[in-house]
């Protein structure tokens, strides 16, 4: 069993415009989270002969998302056309794994090892990017990243 405490926080500036780009006040954003995983595994080994086992494991895992992907934040890049702008997101979670194992050994004497494997992984909640091209709004025309 695995315990797996988090806690992040962060502070930034949203910087405020006026219509014509110039620069109108700027506000604090602080926000953060704190969370525990319970990870359990186990793991099984069993002896077919003395030179062939057959092994099998679980585990759960989690994947943090990256902490600068969290933070409250919009990255203009002006070198494309139409420019991107990328765009943190402070509801990220973290992903999760069921990771199921399966590997079959046999080793031959007085040297060499055959093995074959399979694994699985089931996850929920994966972290990717997505764009979406913006067509109304302050960035628009703009390709816009999510994480």
């Amino acid at each position: 069993m695995r315990f797996e405490a988090t806690k992040e926080s962060y502070n930034a500036n949203q910087v405020n415009v006026n219509p014509d780009g110039t620069w109108n006040s700027t506000d604090p954003v602080t926000g953060g989270g704190s969370y525990l995983n319970v990870l359990p595994s186990v793991q099984w080994q069993y002896m077919l002969t003395p030179n062939t086992n057959v092994r099998a494991a679980y585990a759960m895992a989690i994947s943090r998302p990256n902490f600068s992907d969290l933070v409250p934040s919009v990255v203009t890049g002006p070198n494309n056309s139409p420019p991107d702008v990328t765009v943190g997101n402070v509801d990220l979670k973290s992903t999760h794994a069921n990771d199921f194992d399966l590997l079959f050994e046999h080793f031959f004497q007085p040297l060499g090892i055959l093995q074959a494997g399979f694994f699985y992984k089931d996850l929920t909640d994966p972290i990717y990017n997505t764009a979406q091209t913006l067509t109304s709004g302050p960035y628009s025309p703009c390709v816009r990243w999510f994480h």
